[in-house]
């Protein structure tokens, strides 16, 4: 499930199965069993997307927020492999380089990594003996 965090963030089409059925959905229409449907508010990239993607003139401090969210929603979902937690937020990594000052540094941006140490978990974690203990992978 966490690679499916950023793919779903990222990917301009997605193909969604669930139990009420199968559909498609990229910008420009949303695919359900044969029937095409305009693609409305629903459908359409989530804030973090639009955010992710656009240059936009926000406050440093507006990037780091919208990261921190970032990290938050991505850090509940399960992972089969521990050791994938980096690698599978790398893709928002990328294209978090150049607002946040830098490549990052087990998850955390080096240009924010002040800020980025005050992170504090919801509830109890298990340790994960391949990264630091102060990354939250």
């Amino acid at each position: 499930r966490g690679w499916t965090f950023q793919e779903r963030l990222l990917s301009e089409r997605c193909l969604f199965m669930t139990t009420q059925g199968v559909f498609f959905k990229c910008p420009s229409l949303c695919h359900n069993f044969g029937k095409e449907m305009s693609v409305g508010k629903s459908v359409g990239a989530s804030p973090e997307v639009s955010w992710l993607l656009s240059a936009g003139t926000l406050k440093w401090s507006d990037h780091f927020m919208r990261y921190a969210t970032l990290v938050k929603e991505y850090s509940k979902r399960s992972l089969t492999y521990p050791s994938d937690a980096i690698n599978a937020f790398s893709g928002i990594s990328q294209l978090l380089q150049h607002r946040l000052g830098g490549e990052t540094a087990c998850g955390l941006p080096r240009g924010a990594i002040d800020a980025a140490l005050l992170w504090c978990p919801a509830e109890p974690l298990v340790r994960n003996l391949r990264f630091p203990t102060w990354s939250w992978a």
